[in-house]
């Protein structure tokens, strides 16, 4: 005896007798859905790479910006001896 009966209406679609939970059977469906789900993942972790080089950049500039106002004001400093 089987452990899912058919769900009318749904070829991909199957209840567990025992818990009673639908589940999807259909493998194109199956797998579609990991293949989303991989690429979700794949854009998250580029949106994060891409978020911590943004602040890598912005930490950079800030750092060249503070350098060239300390050559700017040795420069005058000397200038004005």
């Amino acid at each position: 005896m089987s452990k899912f009966l058919q769900v009318k209406g749904f070829s991909g679609l199957v209840r567990d007798k025992g818990s009673g939970a639908i589940l999807n059977v259909d493998e194109n469906e199956i797998a579609q859905a990991i293949g989303s789900k991989q690429n979700r993942r794949k854009k998250a972790e580029n949106l994060k790479n891409l978020e911590n080089d943004v602040n890598t950049l912005k930490s950079d500039v800030n750092e060249i910006k503070g350098l060239l106002l300390k050559m700017i004001e040795e420069k005058n400093g000397v200038n004005n001896n």
